[in-house]
Order: structure tokens, then C-alpha cells, then sequence
């Protein structure tokens, strides 16, 4: 493993135990971003790798918009196209980056505990993905 790979290596390994960390202590949105942060590394370096120009400060939901330039049968593993679940977790994910403070003027914000709920669900279904 070339000295460049390992410290990709090493940093992934760290997230994923930071993922898992902050899952386990409840600090979800942590956990969340962490994992944005992985789909868009790892779909950007697809992106490039596909010869679309790309770069390090795509966001996800740019990586997820040229992704649409590829055919319906894309494709991770046989049979398998990821997008639709990443797209419904990134709708999640921004629900549970807005919703803990933010509502309509005269609304209550989001119970707690519902928050809670919508986070931990999104922050362990990310980490599926992620992997």
C-alpha cells in the first residue's frame, strides 16, 4: 500500500470510528455530516474516475445531480443503484440539520424526542450506506 493510500486508509478508518462513536454517545448529526462527507469523497473520485470534472469541494448534492447524467442500470454492485437510497437519505439528512430549531413562524419546532428518533435512524442508515 503506497505511503498516499494508507493515509486514506487511516482517514476512513477514523471517521467510521467517529461515525460510531457519535452514534453510540447520541451526537447524531455528528455522525450525519461525517457521512456526507464520505458520499461525496467517494462519489466525486467516481465522478473523476467517469472523466466528469469534479472536484474536492463538491458537495453531495452536486455529486448527486451528475450522477442523473449516468443511465437508469447504474450500478455499485450487480443490480444494485444506490442513488434513490442515498437521495432519500440526503432528504433526511436535511431534515435533521434543519428541523432540531427551525419551523414556520408561529409553529413549535419538532418535539425532542421525535428529532432524536429521525436522527438516530438517519445517522445508522447513513453509516450502512457509507459502507
Amino acid at each position: 500500500m503506497t505511503e498516499k493510500n494508507y493515509t486514506k486508509y487511516e482517514s476512513y478508518k477514523y471517521a467510521f470510528d467517529q461515525i460510531d462513536l457519535a452514534i453510540e454517545k447520541g451526537f447524531y448529526l455528528e455522525a450525519i455530516t461525517i457521512e456526507e462527507s464520505i458520499f461525496a469523497d467517494r462519489l466525486t473520485s467516481f465522478l473523476q474516475l467517469k472523466g466528469k470534472k469534479a472536484n474536492t469541494r463538491y458537495t453531495l448534492g452536486t455529486c448527486l445531480r451528475s450522477l442523473q447524467d449516468f443511465s437508469s442500470d447504474f450500478a455499485i454492485k450487480e443490480s444494485e443503484d444506490f442513488r434513490e437510497d442515498l437521495k432519500i437519505w440526503w432528504d433526511k439528512r436535511n431534515e435533521c440539520l434543519h428541523a432540531i430549531v427551525k419551523s414556520k413562524k408561529g409553529d413549535p419546532t419538532i418535539e425532542v424526542d421525535e428529532f432524536l428518533g429521525i436522527a438516530e435512524v438517519t445517522a445508522n442508515n447513513g453509516r450502512t450506506l457509507a459502507r
